[in-house]
């Protein structure tokens, strides 16, 4: 008889009999939760080992894996070729060891009503229930999972109130509404779903009495008031919510440009069908008030579509403009890569095309281009282009409309970079001032204050924004892991950016403060994987990079802890490894004499040719395999700093200049360091 694994809820296991197995402590628990979901596959030994002891040596995590391969023998003797080793990797045979996970993924996929009912039966809680899985399991991928499963018994929900509508079974599309929001008790859509289903039943004082407590509970936890489901709307207002509005009436209802308007960040979900405009206009109506929730996706219930919600208020008088800027939310609110940037700009610039006067379409456009500047994706702008596109979008925005949110907040974010904290922190005020309501507003204002080191204030922000969005997006988790680490709270930052890890496995931001977080508790092991992974992925990362990237954002105090971590971790000084020492570094006339009126020719680090010319006015040609570039250079502070003057996109280059030592010189006399590159050289005038 197999093993029976119950992990959703609390982990439980049970023969096939029913009768019950104990396994102690939380790790064996997750090393047998890990083997059973790997469904059969082989797993290594030291990828187990990283997942559960990264932070011990490679003898202490080998002995203590053998420990728990011991204990859940003992476990599992009732079926005992059930767990599978050899002396590098191990496995479950899944025969002999079955899980509810699985049971429940294969019955999900079911369009029976009865299979969907025994597959919400097994959704007994959320995935290993009680575990602390960020704390016992950092690499995320328990957390995944959870996050995929609840989303599983949401969709499971949404398709059996669907099927049981069909068949005009409105009990068992109640009870079925009813366990949903048991898993999600904020879902709008579920509950319009629950009101309509009583309605239906006849029992119309409980539908007014669900959609009551609903809405009390939306204005106590989020201060926002949602629109009333069709079904519990009066006849006269089913009516006109049912039928088209004319483009007159629609005209009627705008408000003028600067007047109160939606400014929340969120993806307005389709609550209750369309409204027909005219020539063919389809505009997506019936607008959540608060971010959507990673249950609101594609599956989940709503209304039926015959019914619509009238539109409550719209920030432009041309619909199809309005049509353009929907599409950009949408993309921009939805996870995706960053190629996405281009269609999300175009549609915001045909939505400005189409109105000149909407304010909110230059605040999108300058909150997506501001995103494009600070992650330097030159692949859509190039990064100072897309720095004066965001502050003149937003410019326009802000004329437009002074109390803008999305606005102010850009500007804030650029006068950061500018290391106008003051500024930046008065422009943040006045968005959160603008939108009281906003979680954007509050999340951005929080981050500003961590970064000129008001931690206290900046976790009141925080607080603020939980109660505005108590589900956890990857934005908001990185602003409290960078508040929790501004704080020396290292374990709160690792427990956030762990959090967010699984799903932004490339975010550099993340990668640094992580590796950083861990090295500084003295977890150097799991520290140096993410630092390999922030290598791996920008093989030029160096300290002084880094620091000048943050030197106009970070405290003095944050930079610094930052910076430490990152050394402790392994991170070099300069790009390629390159190691420089103050006695090898050049200085006055010697510096002057090689950077006037001379030749450079040798090797980049990454092993590709240059040559450089310069003439005793300060102008400079440069040539390598790849560039050309011309320009003036001059000497700052001991630096040497190089500006492309037709490349004006591309900035100062400074550093310093070392004799090249002789593990490092490439046959080279000399080196020229700066954050980004290395360049071995001899001199020739």
């Amino acid at each position: 008889m197999p093993v029976v694994l119950r992990l959703l809820g609390r982990f439980e296991i049970a023969t096939g009999s029913g009768d019950a197995v104990k396994l102690s402590g939380a790790r064996p628990q997750l090393l047998l939760a890990r083997l059973a979901l790997a469904g059969g596959a082989q797993l290594d030994r030291s990828t187990l080992s990283t997942m559960l002891w990264g932070d011990r040596a490679d003898a202490q995590a080998r002995a203590s894996l053998r420990q728990l391969i011991w204990t859940i023998r003992q476990t599992l003797e009732p079926v005992p070729d059930a767990l599978v080793a050899d002396g590098t990797s191990l496995r479950l045979d899944p025969v002999a060891v079955r899980t509810d996970v699985a049971e429940f993924d294969q019955l999900a996929k079911s369009g029976d009503a009865a299979n969907l009912e025994t597959a919400l039966g097994l959704y007994r809680g959320d995935l290993l229930e009680g575990i602390d899985l960020i704390g016992l399991a950092p690499d995320g991928y328990f957390l995944q999972e959870r996050n995929r499963l609840r989303d599983q018994a949401l969709r499971v929900a949404s398709d059996l109130i669907g099927l049981y509508d069909r068949d005009h079974q409105y009990d068992l599309a109640t009870r079925a509404a009813r366990r949903g929001l048991g898993l999600d008790p904020f879902n709008e859509a579920l509950h319009g779903c629950l009101v309509d289903a009583l309605q239906k039943l006849g029992r119309h004082r409980e539908a007014r009495d669900q959609d009551d407590g609903f809405r009390a509970m939306m204005q106590a936890e989020f201060g926002v008031t949602p629109l009333r489901p069709p079904a519990v709307l009066s006849a006269p207002q089913r009516a006109t919510a049912a039928r088209s509005v004319t483009p007159a009436e629609m005209s009627a209802r705008l408000p003028a440009v600067g007047a109160d308007r939606p400014t929340r960040s969120r993806v307005w979900r389709v609550a209750g069908g369309a409204v027909t405009v005219a020539a063919g206009v389809t505009l997506a109506i019936g607008y959540w008030l608060y971010p959507a929730s990673p249950s609101s996706g594609p599956g989940t219930a709503r209304p039926g579509t015959s019914e619509a919600v009238l539109i409550d208020r719209i920030p432009t008088r041309n619909l199809e403009a309005y049509d353009q800027y929907m599409r950009a939310e949408a993309l921009r609110q939805a996870p995706g890569d960053t190629g996405e940037a281009g269609i999300i700009l175009a549609a915001y610039r045909r939505a400005i095309v189409l109105d000149p006067e909407f304010a909110d379409a230059y605040a999108g456009f300058a909150l997506v281009t501001v995103g494009l500047w600070q992650g330097s994706l030159d692949g859509n702008s190039p990064s100072l282009t897309a720095r004066v596109e965001a502050y003149e979008a937003a410019g326009h925005a802000l004329q437009i409309d002074p109390g803008n949110a999305r606005a102010l907040i850009v500007l804030s974010r650029i006068q950061a970079e500018d290391g106008a904290r003051d500024s930046a922190l008065t422009s943040a005020r006045r968005a959160v001032a603008a939108a009281p309501k906003s979680a954007e507003a509050h999340a951005n204002l929080a981050l500003l204050l961590s970064y000129a080191g008001n931690n206290s204030e900046a976790r009141a922000e925080l607080k603020l924004l939980q109660r505005l969005d108590p589900v956890p997006r990857p934005e908001w988790l990185m602003i409290f892991g960078q508040v929790a680490f501004a704080d020396g709270r290292y374990d709160g930052a690792i427990a956030d950016f762990v959090s967010v890890w699984p799903e932004m496995p490339r975010n550099a931001l993340m990668l640094e403060h992580l590796a950083a977080a861990l090295s500084l508790q003295g977890r150097i092991r799991l520290a140096n994987q993410f630092k390999d992974s922030l290598m791996e992925q920008t093989p030029t990362t160096n300290l002084h990079r880094i620091a000048a990237r943050y030197a106009s954002l970070l405290s003095e105090k944050h930079l610094g802890r930052l910076l430490e971590g990152l050394r402790r971790a392994g991170v070099p000084d300069w790009p390629y490894g390159f190691k420089g020492t103050e006695a090898m570094r050049l200085t006055g006339p010697e510096l002057a004499a090689i950077t006037t009126d001379a030749r450079w020719s040798g090797q980049l680090g990454d092993g590709s040719a240059f040559q450089l010319d310069s003439d005793a006015e300060g102008s400079f040609t440069y040539r390598s395999d790849t560039d050309r570039q011309a320009g003036r250079q001059f000497l700052r502070e001991e630096e040497l700093c190089l500006v492309a003057t037709d490349r004006p996109a591309k900035g100062e280059i400074c550093g310093p200049i070392f004799r090249a030592a002789s593990e490092q010189d490439r046959d080279s006399e000399f080196v020229f360091v700066s954050a980004d590159e290395v360049r071995y050289f001899s001199v020739s005038n």
